[in-house]
Parts: structure tokens; C-alpha cells; sequence
């Protein structure tokens, strides 16, 4: 299973220069945008104002990988396109164990994802768990 957090760079700068009817236009626009671009099986949610989390069961790291770049390179387009002055950050971890408790899904995808907004926002980190050998 793959697992993604998604954050959306500076949202706050979209409601406070372009009010918040256009934040909202944004928000539909980019889950819009993902919904698109998942299988049935997968799963979004919104677990903040303009933060998600995507779950890819039965899916490997290295189609995690492929399907997790073509989704950012989609919403970076869009941000692009529509001049929004915003970025994506996504952190995501492939499991080739389960965790053994729920939190645990989620919390190392967080903490990638932050690793990204540290090291300048608007990109993507993906590992896998337990790491693959001869990784680090």
C-alpha cells in the first residue's frame, strides 16, 4: 500500500488576496484534478483545510512512484496554468509491511511531506518501508 500527504504551499495567500470563494474554486478544482487521476479502488480525503491524504492499496513502489509524479506534475501544471500562487508539496511512503496500528499509515507521509515544505515546497518525497537493501 502506498500512502500520500498532500499539502497545498501558501493556500492561505489564495483567501487572503483573492478571497475565499476563489479558495474555494481551488480546492474543488485540484480534488477535481485527483479524483481524475486515482482508480476507484484508491482513496482521498481531506484531512485540513488544504491538506489530503491519498491511499493506493495493492500498489508497489515502484507504481506508487509513477502514479504519485504524474499526479503532482498534473496539479503543478494546473497551480501553473491558473496562476495560483501556491505549490504542492507530497510526501508519500510505500508499505511493504502494514503497520501495525492506523496512525502509523499516515505519520510517516506527514513527516515526509514536511521534510519537503522544509527544503522549499513544491515537490515530492517517496520511500519505502521497510527501506529496500542497499537503500538509505
Amino acid at each position: 500500500m502506498t500512502v500520500a500527504y498532500l499539502d497545498l504551499d501558501d493556500f492561505k495567500t489564495v483567501n487572503d488576496t483573492l478571497g475565499h470563494e476563489a479558495g474555494d474554486d481551488l480546492l474543488r478544482t485540484i480534488v477535481e484534478l485527483m479524483q481524475a487521476n486515482i482508480r476507484p479502488a484508491d482513496m482521498l480525503a481531506r484531512t485540513g483545510g488544504d491538506e489530503f491524504v491519498l491511499m493506493f492499496p495493492e500498489t508497489d513502489y515502484v507504481g506508487g512512484g509513477e502514479v504519485l509524479r504524474r499526479l503532482h506534475s498534473k496539479i503543478q501544471s494546473e497551480i501553473t496554468r491558473s496562476g495560483w500562487p501556491i505549490s504542492c508539496s507530497l510526501g508519500a511512503i510505500t508499505f511493504n509491511v502494514l503497520p501495525s496500528s492506523p496512525d502509523a499509515l499516515v505519520k510517516r507521509a506527514d513527516e515526509l511531506m514536511y521534510s519537503v515544505k522544509r527544503s522549499g515546497k513544491g515537490n515530492l518525497k517517496h520511500e519505502q518501508w521497510p527501506a529496500a537493501p542497499g537503500s538509505a
